[in-house]
């Protein structure tokens, strides 16, 4: 059943978008959803987001948030003392088997990262610390199930690549091995992790900031494993094991990277044989060994990433893209729907961006990913010096999509 608007706080909210009180959220700063890296959490109408509270740098907590669609109410749970100035201490969460929440909450800029296990199913209210993990100062760990195994790869400072694994709800953990190294310790290209859910892999993505020719985001590489030793490139032609040693830069280049220099990788979805990724205004799409990219740009009409677009792909076979843009001259936040791969596709504003607000949004989606989805994204309400990441920004409205025509 679609949920109709609740409280409709402007004329530009979509139908089957409901509004959540801001008293039911809290205060945010800097309050970024983090579950793209992991958007499996939507799961017998739970759903988990990650947000700060507290409106200055010394005062943040750093916590979990559950919302019930059936009781329509937010719950959270405080999961540390993290204070940073950027993204380094994202969470990551998994909903394993047997309904317990797994959560991974980095404490900062290249330090150490607490596990956590739910004590009961499908309920954060009571969380017990697992283990606290500190191999190598690890920032942006990204964590997915495959098997009795949760595997999570990371960045150590400031370009490498490692993988880990835990066959025991995180409580102990393998011998981290390099996947990559970027940079070879002079700080010129630095490793951002990007997860890729799979049903029967583990995939994740590693983005190249390129610190030497300026600073911007340019390659992408794609890897995959089923073991956590020999890690393939995309199209399975090339493996290597890293038991032995890293990925070579040459081997990177030749045979892991996806398209050439396409920038950030905002979104991510695999569906069949094809990976779809986005970046600003182009979805890329590799099919086994063959690659392609799409523009969504037109004229004065263009999309952009901030972090937190999403793909959902639905049963009829159709793909939709949630993402920033302005089209007509109206900036917000899109959807847009497409069933051959965005050769075309229609454009549906969610919600406007008024008073210069900034959204940010994500999607949960169950692990099959075609069942009920919920977009979910704050709109900044007060603001600092101008960056995302100024403490004194604020993420107080908070929004909830339901969308049945995914079922």
């Amino acid at each position: 059943m679609i949920l109709q608007t609740i409280i409709q706080q402007q004329s530009s909210i979509s139908n089957n978008l409901r509004y959540i009180e801001t008293n039911e959220v809290g205060h945010y700063s800097l309050g970024l959803s983090q579950a793209q890296y992991n958007p499996q959490m939507y799961n017998r109408g739970g759903y988990s987001v990650w947000g700060y509270q507290g409106n200055k740098e010394s005062s943040r907590e750093c916590r979990v948030y559950l919302y019930n669609h059936n009781t329509k109410k937010l719950t959270n749970a405080l999961i540390g003392f993290y204070p940073s100035g950027d993204f380094h201490n994202n969470s990551s969460y998994l909903i394993l088997p047997d309904g317990k929440i797994f959560i991974v909450q980095t404490r900062g800029h290249n330090s150490s990262i607490d596990i956590y296990l739910s004590d009961n199913p499908y309920d954060i209210n009571n969380l017990t610390l697992q283990s606290i993990f500190s191999a190598s100062n690890p920032s942006y760990m990204c964590v997915g199930l495959l098997g009795s195994r949760i595997y999570g790869n990371y960045r150590t400072f400031a370009g490498i690549n490692r993988l880990v694994y835990t066959e025991d709800n995180g409580a102990t953990w393998s011998n981290p091995l390099v996947v990559c190294d970027l940079d070879g310790d002079t700080e010129d290209y630095w490793a951002y992790p990007r997860l890729i859910y799979s049903n029967t892999e583990y995939i994740w993505g590693v983005n190249r900031r390129n610190k030497v020719d300026g600073d911007f985001y340019d390659k992408l590489y794609i890897f995959k494993t089923t073991d956590g030793v020999n890690v393939l490139n995309y199209s399975g032609s090339f493996t290597h094991d890293i038991s032995v040693s890293s990925i070579s830069n040459s081997d990177l280049d030749t045979n892991y990277e996806i398209g050439t220099d396409i920038g950030f990788a905002d979104a991510f979805i695999e569906v069949g044989s094809k990976l779809y990724v986005y970046t600003f205004g182009t979805v890329h799409i590799q099919d086994g060994a063959s690659y392609s990219n799409v523009s969504l740009d037109s004229g004065s009409d263009t999309y952009i990433t901030n972090g937190r677009s999403s793909f959902v792909s639905k049963t009829d076979g159709s793909l939709t893209l949630i993402c920033r843009g302005t089209v007509n001259g109206v900036a917000g936040m899109y959807r847009l729907n497409s069933s051959d791969d965005f050769a075309t596709f229609t454009s549906e504003l969610i919600q406007e961006n008024t008073n210069d607000g900034v959204f940010t949004a994500t999607v949960a989606i169950n692990q099959q990913q075609t069942l009920q989805t919920s977009l979910v994204f704050l709109e900044r309400t007060s603001y600092g010096s101008g960056s995302i990441q100024d403490p004194d920004n604020s993420y107080s409205n908070f929004y909830l999509l339901e969308d049945e025509s995914v079922v």
